[in-house]
């Protein structure tokens, strides 16, 4: 175990070396963009592909509503990474990002842009040109060109296949919106209200129009027309709510007013009789149609968002795409009798902060805007210290933006924004009443001014919409930027005590700065401050805590959301490792609540002996971390999806020692088994697997270990099988009563076993059920372990759970062994069946949704270094019955209590075992009750009325999940056993829940 666990922080170790190409960074994968989505496009199987300032690529699945892919490229910290402009060619073979593709700091050119092979995903070019960030692109009709517009309004041709560039367009103007082909040739739109058509292949333009002095930042598109010949080119006025109509030689034809709104996106369909635009406008947004009846356009419909849209497309007839919202999505929406409804909304499991503040441990924090620049009151509240959400106290204090203090008042000057020539925005530094200076926020210093703080009484703080955050001194000169987030940041303010700065951002994030650091610098060479932690919360209140050094804490079911975005070197992809790769190093709550102060030390100690004893348990030593250890590798990686399966061809190598196998996992489930796939003790390995897809997301993972024991970094891929399949359900259930040793018996245990099966036999979730149930004399070692045969029988999609009702052993030595009708209770290793054997019966079956539920004394895990005996207690108590042959009270040590609850609360197990969720009736050292008030185990008689009174229903959906089921459960028997049984999770796959009812 101490080898198979040490490759990570070996392969990490590389990763962060300082003189390495190589660099890694924690990231929070919300299943969706946690970021404003740039730009989008539209492929040929009608998928949407998404870019975004996130840092990522996606391609949504439409009427799944799913992430079917992803793409990534080399990113650093700020802007470094972030994506402007996604463009596909025609024939779907090569997909184009650009955006800010240089270091953060400008130190080197932004304008590269990324060829990938669109169905491999890897990429195979880099066009280096530019020396400003790409503003758009787009492929011509025949896939063998692409246009390239940069901010300052260069446009380039490239030869794709060879990644040469072709021709340099004469730079008709300082500054660029977009780039649109046809298959004539190409038109752009610039901010002056020009408007131009190109040929291909000549330098200069062919038509140009300006249109009304008013008419700025212009967009323009173009579509052919279906029904006839020619195209029409559509402009509309950001700032004046005008639709323009021309023809293919720019010459007007018609327009319409939209109102007074800021128009942002607009396409025309390909039969030219309907325009969708994007509205954003004094906080309404909004997607509208308009409908040619004759000469005249007419309002058809419109739909919402609750913040800035940025995108909108037609996706077939009456049928609709527009981006955006504060949770950054995509709503898919029809025309359907003359009225307007939503199909489909896609986004991620976060939400966008417009305030938040600290206040000793505790975090306030909003997801909804009532209030500009930050002052929106707090309206949930997080408690760092108990790590859970609590009431508002409203005796606590917090702070919010401050604009003035008794001597500078900070002011927004609207006369001089955006003049012609001075596109900037202006903030007022007011002295006593005097004007002394201003800080002008141009549009590459994040557009526009979202927040502003005098944090303290000669530092200005000022934030913007692209991620940035910048400190003036009372002088209006810059002094520090502080560099994290990646997407507009709503709000500043300032912890209680005075030492951290804290913000919120459209990028789901809350960040902590230290506030000491603002030191003096200068606009040529600024103090560069990253923060201390980092903040993110799911929907459903799962959430986590991190710092720039990639360590972190989180909820136990928060951690799936943690991933490292390991950089390859510019010419390469980058790669996403999921959290367990790394999460016995990095997973360290101690380092944060120190570096936030947010406990005393004794607490910050017993985390750290926490993760030692923790360390222990996998057989590692914080020395180990840092060992030089030989690693195998890798080298090739390909996976192809067809219907119902994936293909992977992997190619692995180790130059020092033998392989010994190959290990395979579907969400965490080994399908070879614990024993993998043999390599044969070759040096290198080749090979090809199909493997059938679940129903849903399967995260595919793929690692290599040699003949020392020693694993290589996992090749993890997400996939989707939009095939709905109900699968079987086959359930073993197996129940002692009667006991060979009559002192033993019990009343309710096989009643348990023939209860749960009578539960699922006339179950309509599955499309069969297949049962089998073990009771009294029926139960013995080989009739347990013949249970195998029965589980062999399951396909991959299929549901597989063993429950087990009976007396629950510890041997002299702690180990666990379930009670057989025929059981030695003096040595239960004779005839009893170990954990590690009932585990058996799941290893190398072909289905991956395995359950093991054990409603026995003893049953959850246990450390014989850990325990102690204590005084005796009564086996019976009333009419409630203990399921242990034993009165001997167990214990956990003196000094190992908060640490074992800290680990509990805070740690996933890593060990996957066969990936089979075990829910236990009771702890280690606790013990399973029965009564004649519940007529059965108390663990049982939860569950059982948790699913026929489907109380365990939480979302009300009508169907019953493994998570609904384990969260009822532990909370009833805990309540109804007045605190002395406490079911938990032996092992807990989080990366697979699944509907059991």
């Amino acid at each position: 175990m101490k080898f198979i666990v040490l490759y990570s922080f070996i392969m990490l170790a590389e990763l962060l070396c300082a003189q390495s190409p190589h660099s890694q960074f924690l990231t929070i994968n919300p299943r969706g963009h946690k970021s404003l989505i740039y730009d989008a496009e539209l492929d040929n199987q009608g998928r949407i592909v998404t870019a975004s300032f996130d840092k990522t690529c996606l391609v949504w699945d439409v009427n799944k509503g799913v992430i079917a892919d992803q793409y990534l490229g080399q990113i650093g910290k700020g802007s470094e990474g972030m994506l402007y402009s996604v463009a596909l060619s025609p024939d779907n073979q090569y997909l184009a990002l650009a955006g800010w593709l240089g270091k953060d700091d400008e130190s080197e050119d932004l304008g590269d842009i990324r060829i990938y092979n669109y169905e491999s995903g890897k990429l195979v070019k880099v066009l280096k040109l530019h020396e400003d960030v790409i503003m758009d692109l787009a492929f011509t009709h025949d896939s063998k060109y692409l246009i390239s517009g940069d901010a300052s309004g260069w446009l380039v041709k490239w030869n794709v296949k060879t990644a040469m560039p072709l021709l340099a367009y004469e730079n008709p103007s300082n500054g660029f919106t977009n780039v649109t082909v046809s298959p004539e040739g190409f038109y752009t739109a610039h901010p002056d209200g020009m408007v131009y058509k190109w040929n291909v292949n000549e330098a200069k333009p062919v038509k140009k129009q300006k249109f009304f002095t008013k008419l700025k930042n212009l967009l323009v598109t173009t579509e052919v027309h279906a029904q006839k010949s020619g195209e029409k080119v559509i402009v509309s006025g950001k700032e004046i709510g005008m639709m323009l109509v021309l023809d293919q030689n720019l010459k007007y034809e018609e327009h319409f007013f939209t109102g007074d709104n800021e128009i942002v996106d607009a396409k025309i369909n390909d039969e030219g009789n309907e325009i969708i635009i994007a509205i954003n406008e004094s906080g309404t947004n909004y997607a509208a149609v308009y409908q040619k009846n004759g000469k005249e356009w007419n309002f058809f419909g419109k739909h919402d968002h609750d913040n800035l849209i940025t995108k909108v497309f037609f996706i077939g007839p009456s049928r609709y795409v527009s981006i955006g919202g504060k949770d950054n999505q995509i709503d898919i929406w029809k025309a359907e009798n003359f009225k307007i409804k939503t199909e489909r909304v896609m986004k991620g499991v976060g939400t966008n902060y417009y305030s938040a503040g600290l206040n000793q441990e505790m975090l306030g924090f909003a997801n909804d805007a009532t209030k500009a620049y930050g002052n929106t009151p707090y309206n949930r509240f997080f408690d760092l210290y108990k790590r859970s959400l609590v009431a508002k106290d409203e005796s606590t204090k917090w702070n919010y933006p401050v604009r003035e203090n008794d001597e500078v008042t900070l002011y927004e000057y609207d006369f001089l924004r955006k003049t012609e020539n001075d596109p900037s925005q202006v903030l007022v530094i007011e002295k006593k009443g005097q004007a002394i200076d201003s800080i002008s926020f141009y549009p590459w210093d994040g557009n526009q001014f979202y927040s502003y703080s005098l944090v303290t009484n000669d530092r200005i703080l000022v934030a913007g919409s692209y991620g940035i955050l910048q400190a003036y001194d009372l002088n209006g000169k810059m002094t520090s930027r502080l560099v994290g987030h990646e997407g507009g940041i709503r709000s500043i303010s300032k912890s209680d005590n005075g030492k951290f700065i804290v913000t919120s951002g459209v990028d789901m994030t809350i960040r902590f700065w230290p506030l000491a650091e603002l030191t003096e610098g200068s606009v040529a060479n600024p103090n560069t401050i990253k923060p201390v932690a980092s903040f993110f919360m799911t929907d459903d209140n799962e959430w986590v805590l991190w710092n720039p050094e990639g360590y972190f804490t989180s909820s136990r079911k928060g951690a799936k959301y943690v991933g490292y975005h390991v950089n390859y070197g510019r010419p390469n992809e980058a790669k996403y490792y999921p959290f367990d790769q790394f999460d016995l190093k990095y997973n360290r709550p101690d380092i944060l609540y120190q570096s936030l102060e947010l406990a005393d030390q004794g607490i910050i100690d017993l985390y750290y002996q926490a993760y030692l004893r923790r360390l222990k348990r996998s057989g590692l030593t914080e020395a180990d971390l840092s060992s030089d250890i030989h690693v195998p590798v890798i080298s090739a990686f390909n996976l192809n999806k067809t219907e119902g399966e994936v293909t992977i061809d992997v190619t692995a190598y180790d130059q020092k020692y033998p392989l010994k196998k190959l290990n395979v996992y579907l969400n965490d489930v080994p399908i070879y088994g614990s024993k993998g796939l043999s390599c044969k003790n070759k040096n290198e390995y080749s090979t090809s697997i199909n493997i059938p897809l679940i129903t849903g997301e399967n995260k595919i993972e793929v690692s290599v270990a040699n003949n020392k024991g020693v694993e290589s970094i996992r090749e993890t891929s997400y996939v989707f099988n939009g095939t709905e399949q109900k699968g079987n359900l086959f359930i073993a259930s197996v129940g002692v009563s009667d006991y060979k040793d009559e002192n033993f018996d019990l009343t309710y245990a096989a009643k348990d076993a023939s209860d749960m099966n009578q539960l699922f036999t006339s179950q309509t979730a599955y499309d069969s059920v297949y049962t089998q149930t073990l009771v009294n004399e029926q139960v013995n070692k080989q009739s347990i372990l013949g249970l195998k045969s029965f589980f062999n029988k399951a396909k991959p999609n299929d549901v597989v759970v063993l429950f087990i009702a009976g007396h629950g052993v510890l041997s002299s030595s702690l180990e666990y062994y379930f009670g057989t009708h025929d059981l030695d209770f003096n040595q239960p290793e004779l005839n009893g069946v170990s954990y590690a054997q009932l585990e058996s019966l799941f290893d190398g079956i072909r289905a991956v949704k395995k359950l093991l539920i054990m409603d026995t004394c003893h049953s959850g895990e246990l450390y014989d270094d850990e325990v102690e005996v204590a005084e005796q207690i009564e086996s019976t108590e009333e009419d409630i019955v203990f399921r242990s042959p034993k009165s001997v009270n167990l214990t956990t040590k003196q000094g190992l209590q908060k640490t074992n609850e800290a680990l509990k609360e805070m740690f996933n197990d890593l060990n996957r075992g066969t990936g089979t969720t075990v829910i236990s009736s009771a702890g280690g050292i606790e013990y399973a009750i029965e009564s004649d008030e519940w007529k059965n185990g108390l663990f049982t008689y939860c569950f059982l009325k948790g699913i026929t009174e489907t109380t365990a229903d939480y979302n009300q959906d009508g169907e019953i999940y493994l998570s609904e089921i384990q969260q009822y459960v532990q909370q009833q028997v805990l309540e109804l056993s007045g605190g002395r049984q406490q079911p938990g999770s032996r092992f807990e796959n989080i990366s697979l829940d699944y509907r059991i009812w």
